[in-house]
């Protein structure tokens, strides 16, 4: 059975990039950031061996959208504007 914390971070990083009144682009790397840590915390954990496969996966595509914003303008300009 999975634990009741792996659907939980996910859905907290989910609304971190959620409004309808508000940008939320500034929430990004700070979500992203807290996510990835959460489930790289799971990594090796015997109650989340079942899902080591998906935590690494999932972490690798964390890992791969906080690259592009390296590069992203996008980003840097909504830092500057909170």
């Amino acid at each position: 059975m999975i634990s009741n914390h792996v659907p939980q971070w996910a859905d907290a990083a989910q609304q971190a990039f959620s409004s309808d009144t508000v940008p939320t682009l500034h929430n990004a790397l700070p979500a992203l950031e807290a996510l990835h840590q959460a489930w790289s915390s799971c990594i090796g954990h015997d109650k989340y061996s079942d899902f080591t496969d998906a935590l690494h996966t999932g972490t690798e595509k964390i890992g791969q959208y906080y690259e592009l914003t390296a590069n992203s303008h996008a980003y840097t300009m909504a830092m500057c504007n909170i």
